[in-house]
């Protein structure tokens, strides 16, 4: 949508047109990709836990080791857990509940948020340049 205003104007078979399609269909796939991927949700079965992990926890009351809030274990050698009280979750490597995409962010769509970001700015840059070229090189009508 940022590139569609300065590309009506563009000739569909130069090269500026072409990079700013594919810039903009990728951008689309990785905002998807970001929303359907699992952030790194923490497993609610306990029987995925090793016996003598269960059991440590219990006969040492370990509570720093699981979550009162969704009553689950964490995994071993697990150290960034955190519960988003939007999704009511437990997520590991937790980097902030984005409201855009409705989910966490977090370990497993970090590289899919990143990749959105930055083709997010690209697209920005490129409708920018896009406008600035046409006001520029536009030849005068009389």
């Amino acid at each position: 949508m940022f590139l569609y205003m300065p590309m009506h104007n563009l000739d569909h078979e130069s090269k500026n047109y072409k990079y700013s399609l594919i810039l903009l269909l990728g951008q689309n796939l990785m905002f998807m990709l970001t929303v359907l991927s699992n952030q790194g949700m923490i497993s609610r079965d306990p029987t995925k836990h090793d016996e003598s992990y269960l059991r440590e926890i219990i006969d040492k009351n370990l509570k720093h080791l699981t979550c009162t809030k969704c009553l689950i274990v964490f995994p071993q050698g697990s150290s960034n857990v955190y519960h988003c009280s939007f999704c009511d979750v437990c997520t590991e490597g937790h980097d902030h509940h984005c409201v855009w995409c409705s989910k966490c962010i977090a370990k497993g769509n970090m590289f899919f948020f990143s990749a959105f970001l930055f083709m997010t700015l690209c697209c920005v840059l490129g409708f920018w340049f896009n406008m600035i070229s046409l006001i520029l090189y536009q030849s005068p009508e009389i």
